[in-house]
């Protein structure tokens, strides 16, 4: 594994770093509508541990 990544198990919504640790505070999803269309929502994401806490909302 390349230097400073850190990898965690499908499914879990926490991942301790030695600088930042990730939480995943609502995950996100993709559902198929039967018109075609698809209904989607980004995840929630805090970064903190570092000089930073970052709150990351990929949602529309």
């Amino acid at each position: 594994m390349p230097r400073g990544y850190r990898t965690a198990p499908l499914g879990s919504l926490s991942v301790p770093g030695p600088l930042y640790s990730l939480h995943v505070l609502r995950v996100g999803y993709s559902q198929p509508n039967p018109d075609g269309s698809c209904r989607a929502d980004g995840s929630l994401t805090l970064a903190h541990g570092g000089p930073l806490t970052v709150l990351v909302d990929t949602g529309g």
